[in-house]
């Protein structure tokens, strides 16, 4: 736990027994539990119901799925490019065996239940494909999780989940903040980017030539070609005409000539072979200290290993938005 002193910007979120504990605003972590009766809880009254209408399996660990929102006058879904939802699946859906939960086919009897089992992701579509498509899209790496677990192997379309959100100051707000925007993403640390990424393609397009230009660097590090997660929608994002986006790719474990090609849909890897860095960014990104807001997220290490690189290039701490999750494990 981050001790009250600290001056980061953001928040920490602590899921724990169905609560969501708000402190110390200025750290952004997220905090799964992975302790049995802190996954299990009462649904809050406020979740809506919706079902999967697509499950795509995005790499060879990574699944997304599209839920279809609900429609006007019932209550739908609004959050922030960036923000957060928490994910209900009626408890039914689980089997429990000694310190294991185990995902069972869904059964329309329990569709309603208010015992369920809770997850937060990160959006990955936009706000605007909220409104106007009714629809929203999650992504989640395979995990011993029960419910990414039963996302990747028992979720069917038509099947029920219940969301709350969004959550988090984590966004990008473009009226607020410069137009200038440095993405960096390690990972499924991705998800929340690629929300800010579509919503800005989404807002330029009904821009009017006299609005302020929008920029957006993107940054994705994954462990190898086919672990990159939205690549190939990413590079067609940047070949577009007058496009805001300028992608940078890197893997960090594959060093044979063979694998650069196994990326998904067959596409040539045409990325870098390293880690973030200091030089990365200031020679490669070229970021700008004094112009640009920094939105960083993923594993623990990379979001600390980025921090650095910021400060030593000397960009302030009031540009820097980051998020990084922490997992407990049974002790």
């Amino acid at each position: 736990r981050v001790p009250e002193s600290s001056t980061v910007r953001d928040y920490e979120m602590h899921v724990f027994r169905g609560r969501s504990l708000s402190g110390n605003p200025g750290l952004p972590v997220r905090w799964y539990s992975s302790f049995p009766g802190a996954l299990h809880v009462t649904r809050p009254t406020q979740a809506l119901k919706t079902r999967i209408l697509e499950l795509k399996q995005e790499t060879p660990t990574v699944k997304s799925f599209v839920l279809q929102l609900p429609y006007p006058p019932l209550p739908t879904l609004s959050f922030r490019a960036g923000q957060w939802c928490d994910i209900f699946l009626p408890s039914s859906n689980f089997t429990h065996t000694g310190s294991e939960h185990t995902a069972t086919p869904a059964r329309d009897t329990a569709q309603d239940e208010d015992s369920v089992y809770t997850l937060g992701l990160s959006m990955t579509s936009s706000p605007q494909m909220a409104v106007e498509q009714r629809r929203v899209q999650f992504a989640c790496k395979m995990s011993g999780h029960p419910i990414v677990k039963h996302m990747h192997t028992k979720a069917r379309v038509g099947d029920t989940v219940y969301i709350d959100g969004g959550h988090g100051p984590f966004y990008y707000d473009p009226t607020t903040m410069s137009r200038r925007v440095v993405l960096i993403g390690g990972g499924i640390g991705i998800t929340p980017l690629m929300s800010i990424t579509r919503s800005i393609c989404d807002t330029k397009r009904k821009e009017t030539e006299d609005e302020k230009e929008i920029q957006v660097k993107l940054v994705h590090s994954a462990t190898t070609p086919t672990e990159l997660l939205f690549y190939r929608e990413l590079c067609e994002l940047e070949r577009a005409p007058s496009s805001p986006i300028r992608y940078f790719s890197t893997v960090t474990r594959a060093r044979k000539p063979q694998a650069m090609h196994n990326v998904p849909h067959g596409d040539p890897y045409q990325g870098r072979t390293e880690r973030i860095s200091y030089e990365m960014l200031r020679d490669v990104v070229r970021v700008d200290p004094a112009r640009d807001v920094f939105f960083f997220s993923g594993p623990a290490g990379l979001v600390k290993d980025v921090r650095g690189h910021l400060v030593r290039l000397g960009v302030p701490e009031s540009r820097m938005y980051y998020e990084r999750w922490l997992f407990a494990s049974p002790s």
